[in-house]
């Protein structure tokens, strides 16, 4: 890498990244930027000047339009990195320190109804510099919107019922046994923290922005009356609850020109960020109903395919999780719960946030972790801990170095003692009225207490970092260690230097580095594919003019035959893809395996889910929110994953099976295809053409089949993944639209129904009843039976996936077949070859190829050199 190319990235990007780290990573050092603007030259320098022969041979215009198929090269691919960590933890002071720039509020989600996830994506052509970004707000909608509208009336309900009108509760004989039960699961210390009480005041909170009570006193009176005398879920207070969201809905649409009531969203242009949030204070009045919030930026980060989630944490303290583990968080909306965990779903990449202090006694980051695992893998999650400027308490830094004992805190201990002891020693002399002659004066002696504590803290820091480094090693997770409050104020010319920790000990420089080559590997990839392959393949398709073969009757016959060949092969392989897919697809269980799983359903609602492991008025809110309680005694619980407990084994081994089955469908849909480019190298070899055309038309028949072999192996790849995520999806339950929830939640709702259940002594038995009845027979009101259900999901999914497979394939393939069969007739000769015109068009053209292999080489040279630097650095980190 020279150091005009150093240059030239420096003043490109900016002074955001540690250049001389990121310039040891190919994607970087090669400049993509500069690649794109030389291939544009390049394909520019080649085009031009052919325009005016496209009327003397059509292969000219054919070349023309060669170059405009491949000149551009990929689109940067996006890697999404979910950021994931409870409330207080310094997720949004992390973004915010990682991009340098506060576009997040990180006072936001402190409510519990703003708990909405934010995404941090790449604005076209802005500016790394830039200090204007986009913004756009996504809303619910409308049936989420009577979704979320139930689950505040049932918050709110759990803690004021009111009156039963025309119905006795259905747990009122019931309800008696566990009210003592109950009681034994309060926090005395926290009772006003108890999560139904939180929950209530945030459904109380909600219903009032619905209302806008704030603008008419007459209606708060109203709400007042309806949320206290009455007992909302009764009556229509749903349906004037969500009538008056829509209308405010359509009054935004009516009076904010920012707002598409249609699309649902919200969009604000060039906001500066110091109004980011005030710009729209305004549009975000119906925050309960916000869903999404983009904010779409220039940053080197974001532009070189850095996509961020900043997604909601969860409020409460890992104090009270830990002695309150059924307690909820945020507004305990089961509906926002799973659009956070759609958004980990899209995520590539997930990154934990913790404190310090609170990492290795938290049970929410436990949960999270494990979960990233899960869902990621834990090559793909790290952990970054926060906050570890406030590690080591400087007061009683002397007790905490004395626990450890090793290098270098033995030598540290030493040091800051004697410099105490100095200290000591001066504050006696001037007690003593003493001068301090010959000693050290008192600013020195603060400049060396200042040094000691600066490198015990940074010593203390890396030591513990190694703990968790090793605590966290069984589970293959890396770790990092960041303070983004340090890193800002440090970034902060008018602080500078004022810090323990300065920008490089901070941490944030590293962990922006290694989120900054998370994107690179495939980026790289796809342009180095483009210029070695799209490329050269272009430079051979530009040449075509100048060939100047004669086809004779047989390799005329082989063209025609190939092109009729061709037209039938896609129809065979279309029935072929259609046929494999539902012939190699089998149920996930036998007739007798789904009789132990109706057993092992049987027992969960017989035996298990029965008292005392779970009370009348614990089993009938649990029913309420779709078998995962939000809070209560029960929080943890998940009625939906025991189901999935009685059915997984079988998924597992049914994708096993499926994996050795998606082999034998690629293999079986490629045999036509081997089987016609067999057929054509054959007609090539049998025809009575001139060698030299055969000779072309045999390495281009070759070139193809090496395409089509890269199409084959890429569908077996894809077949395999579709049906890892399949898996993953039919064997994760966590919220209400994960699969078995979506089906289970017409069965609690008709375990829940008066009509069928009734009111009054032995209520809980006929609720479970009824439960299991539809569970395992279904109901004649459309509820099918749920392993039944489950099973043609499953294979309904996996079969829409390799369909969709197996057509990327076919279009693929038969894409490459045409365009050999077009190159095939571009080896023939034009008929006014032999014209002055043709003459002076190739005699140019093969200047422009002289030219375009220069260039073309250029651009390798970049790849080449790349290559040889990146070999050399690593050969030498590895002798060190």
């Amino acid at each position: 890498m020279t150091s005009s190319q150093k240059r030239s990235f420096k003043e490109l990007q900016g002074a955001t990244i540690d250049d001389d780290e990121l310039l040891q990573e190919p994607w970087y050092a090669i400049n993509p930027d500069e690649i794109v603007m030389m291939v544009e030259n390049m394909c520019d320098k080649l085009t031009a000047p052919l325009q005016k022969y496209t009327n003397i041979d059509s292969r000219f215009q054919d070349v023309i339009d060669a170059v405009n198929r491949k000149r551009k090269l990929p689109d940067v691919r996006q890697f999404n990195v979910a950021v994931l960590g409870e409330q207080g933890t310094g997720k949004s002071s992390v973004i915010n320190a990682l991009l340098d720039r506060g576009l997040l509020d990180r006072s936001g989600s402190s409510k519990a109804c703003t708990a909405y996830a934010t995404i941090l994506e790449y604005k076209k052509s802005a500016s790394d510099q830039t200090n204007l970004s986009d913004l756009t707000v996504e809303f619910l909608n409308e049936e989420e919107i009577r979704h979320i509208i139930k689950e505040q009336i049932n918050h709110w309900t759990d803690v004021y019922p009111g009156h039963k009108k025309g119905h006795d509760s259905l747990l009122d004989a019931d309800a008696d046994e566990d009210e003592d039960e109950d009681r034994k699961f309060q926090l005395p210390a926290y009772k006003s923290l108890n999560a139904s009480s939180r929950g209530a005041l945030t459904a109380k909170e909600f219903f009032e922005i619905v209302f806008n009570v704030r603008t008419c006193s007459e209606t708060r009176t109203w709400l007042e009356k309806q949320l206290h005398h009455t007992n909302i879920q009764e009556g229509d207070f749903f349906e004037t609850c969500y009538e008056k969201a829509r209308s405010r809905f359509a009054q935004m649409d009516k009076e904010k020109k920012e707002f598409n009531l249609e699309m649902r969203k919200a969009r604000c242009i060039n906001v500066p960020d110091r109004k980011l949030w005030k710009e729209t204070t305004v549009i975000k009045e119906l925050w309960p109903f916000v869903k999404a919030v983009t904010i779409s930026t220039g940053h080197v980060l974001l532009r070189h395919g850095l996509r961020l989630f900043d997604l909601p944490g969860e409020s409460l303290s890992s104090f009270l999780r830990e002695n309150a583990d059924r307690l909820g968080y945020g507004d305990m909306s089961q509906l926002r719960e799973a659009v956070v965990n759609n958004f980990r779903r899209e995520a590539d990449f997930e990154m934990v946030i913790a404190p310090f202090s609170r990492l290795q006694t938290s049970v929410v980051q436990e949960r999270y972790i494990n979960w990233s695992i899960h869902l990621k893998g834990a090559n793909k999650t790290i952990l970054v801990m926060n906050k570890s400027d406030e590690l080591l308490n400087e007061d009683n830094m002397g007790t905490q170095l004395s626990e450890i004992n090793e290098d270098p805190f033995s030598s540290l201990r030493e040091r800051l003692e004697a410099i105490e002891d100095m200290q000591n020693s001066n504050d006696l002399k001037k007690e003593d009225d003493l001068e301090c002659q010959g000693g050290i004066d008192d600013q020195t002696i603060s400049g060396l207490l200042d040094e000691i504590v600066k490198e015990i803290i940074i010593a203390y820091i890396k030591y513990e970092t190694a703990n968790v480094q090793k605590m966290m090693h069984p589970k293959g997770i890396r770790v990092f260690s960041v303070s983004a409050l340090a890193h800002t104020r440090a970034m902060n010319r008018r602080r500078k230097g004022t810090d323990v920790l300065d920008e490089k000990t901070a941490g944030i420089l590293e962990l922006r580095n290694f989120l900054a080559k998370l994107p690179a590997v495939t980026n790289y990839q796809n342009y180095h594919d483009h210029v070695y392959r799209a490329l050269v393949e272009l430079r051979k398709e530009a040449a075509h003019p100048l060939e100047r073969h004669l086809e004779d009757e047989t390799y005329a016959a082989m063209r025609h035959d190939l092109g009729k060949q061709i037209q039938s092969l896609g129809r065979e392989l279309q029935g072929h893809s259609d046929k494999l897919s539902h012939e190699l697809l089998e149920p996930p269980w036998s007739g007798h395996d789904k009789q132990n799983i109706v057993g092992s359903i049987k027992h969960l609602t017989e035996e298990v889910w029965t008292h005392p492991n779970i009370h009348a008025s614990g089993y009938a809110k649990m029913l309420r929110e779709n078998g995962i309680p939000v809070n209560g005694k029960y929080h943890g619980r998940n009625m939906n994953a025991e189901l999935l407990s009685t059915m997984e084994k079988h998924i597992n081994r049914w994708c096993e099976d499926m994996n050795f089955k998606a082999g034998r469908l690629a293999q079986f849909i490629f045999k036509p295809v081997k089987a016609l480019l067999l057929r054509t190298q054959l007609a090539i070899d049998e025809s009575s053409a001139q060698l030299a055309l055969k000779h072309v038309a045999t390495e281009e028949l070759r070139l193809a089949s090496q395409r089509i072999e890269g199409i084959h192996n890429t569908l077996l790849t894809n077949l395999r993944n579709s049906l890892a995520k399949t898996h993953l999806y039919f064997t994760t339950e966590i919220d209400i639209y994960c699969p078995i929830a979506k089906e289970m939640k017409a069965c609690y709702d008709r375990a829940l129904d008066r009509e069928l259940v009734h009111s009054g002594s032995g209520t809980y038995s006929r609720q479970r009843r009824v439960l299991c009845a539809s569970i395992i027979k279904g109901s004649d009101t459309g509820i099918r039976p749920l392993v039944k259900k489950i099973e043609e999901l499953l294979q309904t999914q996996q079969r829409k996936c390799w369909e969709a497979d197996c057509n990327t394939f076919i279009v693929d393939t038969i894409d490459q077949l045409n365009s050999f069969l077009n190159t095939t007739k571009q080896f023939l000769q034009s008929a006014s070859y032999i014209t002055v015109e043709h003459f002076q068009a190739r005699s140019e053209l093969m200047k422009l190829l002289a030219d375009f292999d220069a260039d073309l080489r250029e651009i390798q040279s970049r790849f080449e050199n790349n290559a040889e630097e990146h070999i050399g650095k690593k050969a030498k980190y590895k002798d060190s």
